[in-house]
């Protein structure tokens, strides 16, 4: 049985794959951020609509990352939970360590869950 990695990993061979995971994987990135920092923050997505004057769907658009938003718009966010907008630049080699580690952490916590939770073992 193939990993998560090998299963991500396999069909990166393919160039015109690569290309578009690497242009998705920003948005996915922003995305994860913006939901762990609302979600940290305690705040709803009505709250931060009200707190930060930006419609609510906007938000709903970011958090599924439907949308391509703009940094004036996070910025706006960020205020609104009280906090500052701040990007970063990793190297490649730094971002695909990251990235790796990420999908064994998910990898692992999905092992961890079925050895648990004697339901989940049994599929």
């Amino acid at each position: 049985m193939k990993t998560l990695n090998e299963h991500i990993e396999a069909p990166r061979e393919n160039s015109e794959f690569d290309r578009v995971w690497r242009e998705g994987e920003g948005k996915y990135q922003a995305m994860r951020a913006f939901v762990r920092a609302r979600t940290k923050a305690g705040i709803s997505q009505r709250g931060l609509s009200e707190a930060a004057s930006v419609p609510q769907k906007t938000i709903s658009l970011i958090e599924t990352a439907d949308t391509n938003t703009t940094v004036r718009t996070l910025s706006k966010l960020a205020r609104g939970m009280g906090k500052v907008l701040t990007i970063r630049f990793a190297d490649a080699d730094e971002h695909e360590a990251r990235a790796s580690r990420q999908a064994c952490d998910v990898e692992c916590g999905a092992q961890l869950a079925r050895l648990s939770c004697p339901l989940l073992s049994a599929r």
